[in-house]
């Protein structure tokens, strides 16, 4: 085998290594840092006598508010548009019902018929 060949593949798979090593690294931080935060969240708000993170979630589940049905429909209206205009595809084909079709690709060749002369 190659020198040069085997030291391009040590390099490449140690490059492959530290990199991933880095990321292992980076989600180790990220989750160490969640933790101590959730806590000192929890701290915070059990000195201040305010109610914990359970207890906010099972009360917004019981909690039910009367919203006016004029209000619904527009929110629904305004949640189907958005819906509407940014997740759903063009069509894939374009037809055309009037006039010529012309196409780049018809152009350059009849160009090129001309220039051959």
């Amino acid at each position: 085998m190659n020198p040069e060949l085997l030291n391009g593949i040590i390099i490449g798979i140690g490059g492959l290594i530290i990199v991933f090593v880095g990321l292992l690294i980076i989600e180790f931080v990220i989750a160490l840092f969640s933790q101590y935060f959730a806590k000192k969240e929890q701290k915070t708000q059990t000195a201040a006598g305010l109610p914990s993170i359970e207890t906010k979630k099972h009360s917004a589940q019981t909690k039910r508010i009367a919203i006016p049905e004029e209000d619904v429909v527009a929110i629904a209206t305004t949640i189907e548009l958005y819906r509407k205009i940014h997740f759903e595809q063009l069509p894939s084909q374009i037809t055309f019902i009037r006039g010529n079709q012309q196409s780049n690709w018809k152009i350059g060749s009849i160009a090129s018929q001309f220039l051959r002369k």
